[in-house]
C-alpha cells in the first residue's frame, strides 16, 4: 500500500509537472504562432494599401484626367469616364471617382448606376482634405450614399504648370481582400482597428463596427461627428484589458493579445485574439480522454520513470519549439518571396493593361477620324455634284479619275461609266487627244490653259484646265472644269442687237426731231397761206394737200419720237382703234417681211384719255418681243 500511495503521489506529482510544462510551452507556443498570424496578416493588408494606391497614383497622372479638370466639357468628361471604367474593370474595384477642387464629383464609373456619385460634394470626407493638400490618403469609412464599407485610394491630380492639385482621384475599393487575408489565418480572432478600437473588419461579422474597448460619452460623440462608421449607434464587444497580453470577456473569459500596426496607414491596427481556454483545451481534452485507461498502468511504471519520462518529454518539447521555429521562419520567408513576386506581377499586368487601354483608345480615336474623314469627303463629293459645270480629275494620259454629277449629266452617262474612260472618248468620241487640247498645253507648260469648243449640236463649251503639281514640281492630274456658255452666248447676241436698235432709235429721234421742227414751219406757213386765199381760189386745193402732207410727214415723226421714247407724256383724248391702225405701217416695217402682221380692231369706237405716242411705244415694243420670239417666221 505505502509503494502503491508513493507511486501514485509520484505519478501526480509527475503528471502536475509534466502538464504544467506542457501547458506553458503550448501557450509559448500559441503566442508565437499568433506574433506569426497576426504579422503575416499585417504584411498582406499592408500590400494591398500599397498596390491600390500606386494604382490611384497612376490613374492621377493621366493627361485625360488633368483635362477633365482644366477643361470640363462633353469630351474630356466622355474621356475621363472611359478611363475611369476600364480601371474599375482592370482593378475590380467598387467605384473609380474625379472630383474637383470644390470636392464636387464630376466623373465617376458609377455614372450611370442609382446611387452615383456625380454631383455630389465630398469635400468633408478626410481623404480629399488631405489629397487636396498634396498629400495621398488612404481612408476607411461606411459610404454615405452606398452604405458600404469601403477603403478610399486619394491622390491628387495636377494640372500642367501647376504646383496646387486642381482636382482628386479617387478609387474606392471593397473591404473583400482585407477581410479574405484576415479569414486566411486558421485559428483565433484577427480584427482591424482604427485609433479609437472601432472594428471595421473582423473574422467575426458580429463584431463589426463594435467597439473593442469601452469608450467615454465623449470618444463615441467625436466618432459620430466623423460620419467615418456611419450614424451608430455602436456596440461594445466586453472586452477589458488585465495587462499588455490579456483580455477578459463579460463572461470571465480570458483571451491572448497581440496587436500590430499596420505601416503605411498610422492609428490603424491588426487585433489577434485568442481564447486561452481553446488552447488549453486542445492539450487537456486528449489528455483527460485517455487518462481513465491508463491510471493504473501509469501507477505501476510512472513512479519510477517520472524523471526519464520528463526528461524526455523535455528534448522532445525543445526540439520541437526548435523545428516549430524553424519552419515559421521559413513560412514567413516564403510569404515575402510570395509577397514580393506577386507585387512584380501586378506591376506587370497593370502596366500591359495600361498599354491595352491606350492602344485600344488610339485604335477608337483612328476608327472616329476615319468615320469624319468619310463624312467630310461623302459632304465634299455632295458639294461638287451641286456644280452644274462639268469637273473632272484626269491623269497624264487624259484618262478620267474622278467625276461630278455635272460632268455624268453634260456627257448624258452615269458618274460610274466615266471613271477610267478618257476624256477625248468620253466627249468627242475620239480614239486619240483631240487637237490643240488644253489639258496636254497644261501638262507641258504647267499652266492653266483656256479654250472654247462647239459641238456638232451647236452647244458652246468654254474649257478651263489646272494642273496639280507635286513637290518637285512636276504635273501628276490635271483637273478639267467645262461650262455650257450657249444659252450666255444667245443672250449676248441679243444684248447687241438690243444695242443696235437702241442706236437706231437714237439717231430716228434726233433726226425726227429736226425734221419736225420743219414740218411744224411748213405747217405754219402753209396755214397763214391758206387764211390769206379768198373762197373759189384754183391754188386752194395745192395749199390743203401740203398741209395734209405735212401733217402726214409730223405724224411720222411723232411715231419716231415715240420709238426713240424723246417724246414728252401729252394726255388727250384719242381712239384706240386709229392709234392700232395709224401705228400699222410702222409695226410691218420693224417685225420684217417675213412675218404676216394681221390687225383687229374693235366695232366700236373705243376712246381714252392717254398719250398717244406712249401707246404707241408700248405697241413698237410689244411687236418686237413678239419678233423676236418667233425667230424671223409666224404671225403677229
Amino acid at each position: 500500500m505505502i509503494l502503491s500511495l508513493l507511486s501514485l503521489l509520484s505519478t501526480a506529482i509527475g503528471g502536475y509537472f509534466y502538464y504544467s510544462s506542457l501547458r506553458e510551452n503550448v501557450l509559448r507556443d500559441a503566442s508565437k504562432r499568433a506574433d506569426v498570424n497576426v504579422k503575416i496578416a499585417a504584411n498582406r493588408i499592408s500590400y494591398r494599401l500599397t498596390e491600390y494606391q500606386k494604382a490611384a497614383k497612376s490613374v492621377a497622372g493621366l493627361k485625360d484626367m488633368q483635362s477633365a479638370l482644366t477643361n470640363k466639357n462633353v469630351n474630356t468628361l466622355s474621356d475621363a469616364n472611359s478611363i475611369l471604367d476600364h480601371f474599375q474593370n482592370s482593378l475590380d474595384v467598387d467605384v473609380c471617382y474625379l472630383m474637383d477642387k470644390d470636392g464636387n464629383a464630376i466623373a465617376s464609373s458609377n455614372r450611370n448606376a442609382q446611387d452615383s456619385f456625380v454631383g455630389k460634394n465630398y469635400a468633408f470626407r478626410p481623404y480629399f482634405q488631405q489629397a487636396i493638400n498634396g498629400s495621398p490618403a488612404i481612408y476607411m469609412a461606411l459610404g454615405v450614399t452606398s452604405k458600404k464599407r469601403g477603403i478610399y485610394y486619394s491622390h491628387p491630380v495636377y494640372s500642367e504648370g501647376r504646383n496646387d492639385p486642381s482636382g482628386v482621384l479617387v478609387i474606392k475599393a471593397s473591404v473583400e481582400h482585407i477581410e479574405k487575408a484576415l479569414e486566411r489565418t486558421p485559428e483565433g480572432n484577427v480584427l482591424m482597428t482604427d485609433a479609437h478600437g472601432v472594428i471595421f473588419a473582423s473574422s467575426r461579422p458580429e463584431w463589426l463596427f463594435n467597439f473593442l474597448w469601452e469608450l467615454s460619452p465623449e470618444k463615441t460623440s467625436e466618432i459620430e461627428k466623423t460620419q467615418q462608421f456611419g450614424s451608430g449607434p455602436w456596440k461594445w464587444t466586453g472586452l477589458k484589458r488585465q495587462d499588455n497580453n490579456y483580455a477578459v470577456d463579460k463572461s470571465g473569459a480570458r483571451y491572448m493579445i497581440h496587436q500590430m500596426k499596420i505601416s503605411n496607414y498610422p492609428g490603424w491596427n491588426i487585433i489577434y485574439l485568442w481564447d486561452i481556454n481553446e488552447v488549453s483545451g486542445s492539450l487537456i481534452d486528449p489528455l483527460f480522454r485517455t487518462v481513465g485507461y491508463v491510471i493504473v498502468a501509469l501507477c505501476l511504471f510512472i513512479g519510477g520513470a517520472v524523471t526519464l519520462l520528463y526528461t524526455m518529454a523535455s528534448r522532445d518539447i525543445i526540439a520541437r519549439r526548435q523545428a516549430e521555429d524553424k519552419l515559421s521562419k521559413a513560412y514567413g520567408e516564403l510569404e515575402t518571396r510570395v509577397l514580393e513576386r506577386t507585387a512584380d506581377l501586378n506591376r506587370v499586368n497593370l502596366q500591359l493593361k495600361a498599354e491595352i487601354w491606350e492602344r485600344s483608345r488610339v485604335e477608337k480615336a483612328l476608327t472616329e477620324s476615319e468615320a469624319k474623314y468619310k463624312k467630310l469627303s461623302q459632304e465634299f463629293q455632295a458639294l461638287l455634284d451641286t456644280i452644274p459645270d462639268s469637273l473632272t480629275l484626269q491623269s497624264p494620259d487624259l484618262k478620267i479619275i474622278w467625276a461630278n454629277r455635272g460632268a455624268a449629266l453634260c456627257s448624258g452617262k452615269e458618274v460610274s461609266d466615266l471613271v477610267g474612260q478618257y476624256c477625248f472618248t468620253v466627249w468627242h468620241n475620239r480614239s486619240k487627244p483631240c487637237e490643240h487640247c488644253p489639258a496636254l498645253k497644261s501638262i507641258k507648260t504647267g499652266k492653266m490653259e483656256n479654250m472654247t469648243v462647239h459641238s456638232p449640236d451647236g452647244r458652246i463649251r468654254d474649257l478651263r484646265t489646272v494642273p496639280i503639281k507635286d513637290e518637285t514640281g512636276n504635273t501628276v492630274n490635271i483637273i478639267e472644269v467645262g461650262r455650257d456658255v450657249t444659252e450666255h452666248r444667245r443672250l449676248e447676241e441679243q444684248l447687241r442687237h438690243a444695242q443696235k436698235l437702241e442706236a437706231v432709235g437714237q439717231l430716228a429721234g434726233g433726226v425726227a426731231h429736226d425734221f419736225n421742227n420743219i414740218l411744224t414751219a411748213i405747217i405754219g406757213y402753209g396755214s397763214l397761206l391758206k387764211l390769206r386765199m379768198k373762197e373759189g381760189d384754183p391754188l386752194q386745193h395745192n395749199v390743203e394737200n401740203i398741209l395734209a402732207l405735212a401733217e402726214r410727214g409730223a405724224n411720222i415723226t411723232h411715231s419716231l419720237l415715240a420709238f426713240s421714247r424723246k417724246q414728252v407724256m401729252k394726255l388727250g383724248r384719242a381712239n384706240l382703234n386709229r392709234i392700232v391702225e395709224n401705228a400699222a405701217d410702222f409695226l410691218q416695217r420693224l417685225i420684217g417681211e417675213t412675218i404676216e402682221l394681221k390687225i383687229k380692231i374693235a366695232e366700236e369706237d373705243l376712246s381714252v384719255m392717254v398719250d398717244a405716242g406712249q401707246l404707241e411705244q408700248v405697241l413698237f415694243n410689244l411687236a418686237t418681243n413678239a419678233r423676236d420670239a418667233m425667230h424671223g417666221a409666224g404671225i403677229l
